[in-house]
């Protein structure tokens, strides 16, 4: 589908206009204007008042350590479909800190439930930041409404699962002025940073091409939940990477894509199905009905994508297969490269031939 970003740029602004944004007037950080939010700075917040959307396996991890671990922070609303998992949070708390008691001598959180029960956190005054842990399909939706309410969204894994959802969220950013950010981890870890300085201060000189990827057995943690295993069957009803940020998003910093050069061409391709659908077969109980499930997505995903200034990115994703965890992390200069699981650092004249670890500790100390 072809999109005119300037034609549904105006048409969501006459429809914004028309209805209003909900819940503005009760946010301390309502925007307006639109337009790129490359540089945009927002006001500084001092007390950081956080609302979490999803306490499962993902969010209630998320939550603690926004609750109890970073200054500056507090968690003031929780929301879940499943009331039971708000009680889950409570009762762990209650074990640490006393019954009715949270992190650092705050207020417990107000909470919501019900499948409107986001929205009304989105609503409530006591939010400037909207974090959302929950399943993929609702990451869009949830951090749309809370930028709608003039809150700043912050979502897991992908931001997405639709180009016109990607779209939306760009959008409404650019509306209401508030940030959108997808927290991908692995543009943040340790080797990641030090590539990024090194790549930063010029050490491995003008950049050319990069590899990447997502290389993580999951067939039993697929098949845990039986039928509501929602990323089961995101494996069953999708083909392609859908799954590629934790490789590309330190890549693309690396290259500057939109601070300078951007992606422009994708060819992808991939393999037939075998592992997960085998180990159904041979590991699932013969009464269970995903046994005889098809599966879309290959085992294996490569896909190949150019920039505009003719850097080659080399992406792969993989979660069927029997093989060790790895996100690809190798970016290559014309003076050096830096391959990351394990680390290695090649900088001309520091060192050639074979991997040398003290070389890669003292590449750590300086940068």
């Amino acid at each position: 589908m072809k999109t005119d970003r300037r034609g549904f740029l105006e048409s969501l602004l006459m429809a914004s206009a028309a209805s209003g944004f909900t819940g503005c007037a009760g946010s301390r950080i309502c925007g307006s204007g639109a337009g790129s939010m490359a540089g945009f700075v927002a006001p500084k917040i001092d007390d950081i008042r956080v609302g979490v959307v999803g306490v499962g396996s993902r969010g209630s991890g998320a939550v603690y350590r926004l609750a109890a671990r970073i200054p500056g922070v507090r968690v003031t609303a929780m929301a879940d479909v499943r009331p039971e998992r708000l009680r889950m949070v409570r009762k762990a708390w209650a074990k640490e800190y006393g019954e009715g008691k949270a992190p650092r001598g705050n207020p417990m959180p107000a909470e919501y439930t019900g499948e409107d029960g986001y929205k009304r956190l989105c609503e409530d005054p006591n939010v400037d930041v909207v974090y959302c842990t929950t399943h993929w399909a609702m990451h869009a939706p949830v951090s749309v409404y809370a930028m709608k309410c003039g809150k700043h969204a912050f979502m897991e894994t992908p931001a997405g699962v639709t180009v016109d959802e990607c779209w939306e969220l760009v959008e409404t950013a650019e509306k209401m002025r508030v940030h959108c950010m997808q927290t991908e981890n692995c543009c943040y870890g340790e080797e990641e940073m030090l590539a990024l300085n090194m790549c930063r201060l010029g050490i491995f000189g003008q950049l050319t091409c990069g590899q990447c990827g997502y290389i993580h057995e999951m067939r039993k943690s697929l098949l845990t939940r039986r039928w509501n295993n929602w990323r089961f069957w995101f494996n069953v009803k999708h083909k392609g990477n859908y799954y590629p940020t934790h490789g590309l998003g330190p890549i693309c910093q690396y290259l500057n894509i939109n601070r300078g050069d951007r992606l422009t061409t994708l060819f992808s391709m991939e393999s037939d199905q075998f592992a997960l659908e085998a180990w159904m077969k041979d590991n699932l109980p013969a009464d269970d009905p995903r046994r005889n499930v098809k599966v879309e997505a290959g085992d294996q995903n490569v896909s190949l994508i150019r920039t505009a200034k003719g850097k080659l990115i080399v992406m792969c994703h993989d979660v069927m297969d029997i093989t060790p965890y790895t996100s690809y992390n190798y970016i290559q200069g014309l003076k050096g490269s830096f391959m990351g699981y394990p680390l290695r650092i090649f900088v001309e004249g520091e060192k050639t031939g074979d991997f040398d670890p003290k070389l890669t500790e003292k590449f750590k100390e300086i940068y």
